[in-house]
């Protein structure tokens, strides 16, 4: 079923970019012939718009979608020119029902908001109709009719307009947000003027380790990139490894903790490496890995997913080296910036002091909605409290 509405230039808010002559027709994409269609044009507006990021790429959404959609329905909003019919926009949601004691919400979210953790989401629009794209998703979104009493858009961006526009379009909604943060770096053109940059006690602790790992090594040592598919299965398998030995000694499950998702890493991966959009470097002593960076390059931008490291290993400080790595070839590749995603760990900060911002977005818009959202709050503070008491506890 595809729902057809049009709409010529509404304003909603003062946030957005001056008015644009642009009339944008949206269709509510629930059919997924019609979505595996998209692949050519998905891909082709996230190139031309200013969210573009691997996240927000057909193959990660797609991916994610055969392997962890199975309880939601496609709910896509698709915005294309009303005069060409060229593909302006796009924000790709999915419905589902959440239980509740007064009854199932009717919850919409973004494709992938939670399981396998994407960052920087967001409505994707050609930049010369952000305006109309944007207008026409809130005013779809908020309409009488609206399909849903919870929307929940996490891992957005802080500095998305679609975030900034939805509360004017409707006050009487309750909202719930918080920040995460998302450390990155501007890379330099030239690796010798990065590594001169760093802390002297950063570089000085680099050098000491490597030259000790060189001494101590019963095999050569040596760092690579995965970029042919027969040794792809065993660079991932390793990262998974390695991953969850540190996630484990720090009491975590990780990030790749079942096997549906690991089948969606290794599919998604296998996607990205050809698209040389993977990244997947191994430090190896002999023929043992000892660290594993898992990265994606889209655009001028890398980001590091996750990495792993070998215990054994830690006094020659195989993570840093596995990082450094990856830092060197993101600068030799022509890349501009190295984003480490969430998480405000201190590992990234040793790299970098520069940070942007994600959103965790909730708007109840009914009064079952809201009081959903009011007990989700109060149930969120009572586990934060209790972690922070735990935590205190442990360091005792």
């Amino acid at each position: 079923m595809i729902e057809t509405e049009t709409h010529h230039n509404c304003v909603t808010g003062a946030s957005i970019a001056p008015l644009q002559r642009h009339a944008v027709s949206v269709e509510t994409l629930t059919e997924e012939e019609v979505f595996e269609n998209l692949q050519d044009e998905w891909n082709e507006l996230v190139r031309n718009s200013d969210a573009a990021n691997i996240f927000l790429t057909w193959e990660w959404i797609s991916t994610w979608w055969r392997h962890f959609g199975k309880r939601a329905r496609l709910h896509v909003l698709v915005m294309r020119d009303a005069g060409d019919g060229r593909l302006v926009g796009l924000l790709p949601l999915m419905q589902r029902r959440q239980p509740f004691s007064a009854g199932p919400i009717r919850e919409l979210a973004f494709l992938g908001c939670t399981t396998a953790a994407p960052d920087h989401q967001d409505l994707i629009a050609r930049a010369e109709y952000e305006r109309p794209v944007v207008e026409a998703a809130v005013t779809t979104l908020t309409n009488p009719k609206m399909s849903w009493d919870l929307l929940r858009l996490e891992g957005m961006s802080a500095t998305s307009k679609l975030l900034s526009s939805l509360p004017n379009a409707l006050p009487t909604a309750r909202l719930l947000q918080w920040e995460t943060h998302c450390p990155y770096l501007d890379l330099p053109n030239d690796w010798d003027e990065f590594f001169v940059g760093l802390d002297r006690k950063l570089q000085n602790n680099f050098r000491r380790r490597e030259r000790r790992l060189e001494e101590h090594a019963d095999g050569p040592v040596t760092c690579h990139q995965v970029t042919d598919s027969s040794e792809l299965e065993a660079a991932l398998s390793d990262l998974l490894d390695l991953h969850r030995q540190i996630r484990n000694g720090q009491g975590e499950a990780g990030s790749f903790g079942g096997e549906a998702m690991q089948k969606f890493h290794r599919e998604v991966a296998g996607k990205f490496l050809e698209n040389d959009w993977l990244r997947l470097y191994r430090l190896k002593v002999g023929e043992r890995t000892i660290a594993a960076s898992y990265c994606f390059r889209f655009a001028e931008t890398v980001s590091l997913y996750q990495t792993g490291y070998d215990r054994n290993f830690s006094r020659y400080g195989p993570g840093a080296r596995i990082i450094m790595f990856a830092l060197r070839q993101a600068i030799e590749d022509g890349a501009k910036t190295f984003d480490f995603l969430r998480g405000n760990h201190p590992y990234k900060y040793q790299w970098t002091d520069l940070t942007r911002h994600d959103v965790k977005f909730r708007m109840a818009a009914t009064i079952k909605g809201r009081a959903f959202l009011s007990t989700y709050g109060l149930l969120r503070n009572v586990r934060r409290k209790w972690k922070t008491r735990s935590k205190h506890k442990s360091g005792s």
